[in-house]
């Protein structure tokens, strides 16, 4: 399997709904003092793995976004970089860890569903639902390394927008053109680091038999 590296401008996977593990909502910036060394302190407390929507679905997602009024929009507004958490709440930094579980698994598939909405008390967010039992098990695999579950139950989606409270009623249970009923497929998953660092790590494993259970380990 191969991966690659780079400095991102793209916004890091981000923690999931109240109810959820991963998908739209903010990172927490890491509040503890800077330990006493040279180096800064990471941008955010847990590193997290994505798959990047790319190609037509990824386009038609940013242009939903742009048709919501900017008076209507909150501070994080639109969604630059149309994403699926896979796991949130990774402790380590190491996306080789990642990879390594990751060594046997193919390019997976999501359907994209209509227009969803939750509340926090700074936002409506504006999110795509999905639908894949391979992201439930690449869920799954990656949560073998130690993390901690900020949400009880992982719900895969994916954010449009950050809308202000009480905005975002209208586009609850829309179609999205372009993306509803789209099936896409992932052939990468991305680890961002906890300065949101993107590593891209390529799903090149054959094609499972139906029916069959994929045998992962720990790194070593």
């Amino acid at each position: 399997m191969a991966w690659t590296s780079a400095d991102s401008s793209r916004k890091p996977a981000t923690p999931g709904a109240p109810g959820e593990e991963g998908g739209a909502g903010k990172k927490p910036e890491v509040s503890s003092p800077q330990a006493a060394s040279n180096e800064p302190a990471p941008k955010f407390e847990f590193a997290s793995t994505q798959a990047n929507l790319s190609g037509p679905a990824s386009k038609a997602v940013v242009n939903f976004g742009k048709t919501i009024p900017a008076k209507k929009l909150a501070t994080d507004g639109r969604e630059a970089q149309p994403h699926i958490t896979v796991k949130f709440g990774l402790h380590g930094e190491d996306p080789a860890e990642v990879q390594k579980l990751l060594a046997n698994e193919p390019p997976i598939t999501a359907t994209l569903g209509k227009a969803s909405l939750f509340q926090t008390p700074d936002a409506d967010v504006l999110k795509v639902d999905v639908e894949s039992p391979d992201l439930h098990r690449l869920n799954g695999i990656v949560s073998q390394l130690p993390h901690t579950d900020t949400h009880p139950s992982y719900q895969p989606h994916v954010t449009i927008a950050f809308l202000k409270p009480g905005e975002g009623k209208q586009y609850d249970g829309l179609s999205v053109p372009g993306v509803t009923g789209q099936q896409v497929k992932l052939d990468t998953v991305s680890f961002s680091d906890k300065n949101g660092k993107q590593t891209d790590i390529k799903l090149e494993g054959l094609s499972q038999p139906s029916g069959a259970t994929p045998t992962v380990s720990l790194p070593t």
